[in-house]
């Protein structure tokens, strides 16, 4: 997925009103900072990760909620090699979205976001 991709994907859910204005541009601005970070204008197997992105932050500026990962699952991805750099880039999210985000969001975005880095350094899925 490039920037390109992204903002096709993100210009249809937000036309379709699946997602907010905020969310995408907050996306937009994650996936920016991903590809610094990883050094590629092209991210393998992103798609998940900035779809649930930008409708976990829509859903959460309407109030909605999701049940989090499996605890199993949340402890295997803070083992990984990858999931202080996968934190950064959560953390960095969190700060660009200025809202609250559930315990619940932020585990699964970890996850999402330590499977791709992964992906994309040359390892396996977290």
């Amino acid at each position: 997925m490039n920037k390109e991709d992204l903002a096709i994907r993100l210009n249809i859910l937000l036309e379709q009103d699946v997602i907010q204005k905020e969310a995408y541009d907050v996306t937009i601005e994650a996936f920016e900072k991903l590809i610094k970070v990883l050094e590629k204008d092209d991210i393998k197997q992103a798609e998940m990760l900035f779809t649930h992105l930008p409708t976990a932050l829509t859903r959460i500026a309407k109030g909605e909620g999701v049940e989090g990962p499996n605890e199993d699952m949340l402890q295997e991805v803070m083992e990984h090699e990858y999931y202080p750099l996968a934190k950064q880039q959560v953390d960095e999210l969190k700060r660009s979205w200025q809202k609250d985000l559930p315990k619940s969001e932020y585990d699964y975005l970890l996850l999402h976001y330590t499977n791709v880095i992964s992906m994309n350094k040359g390892g396996k899925e977290g």
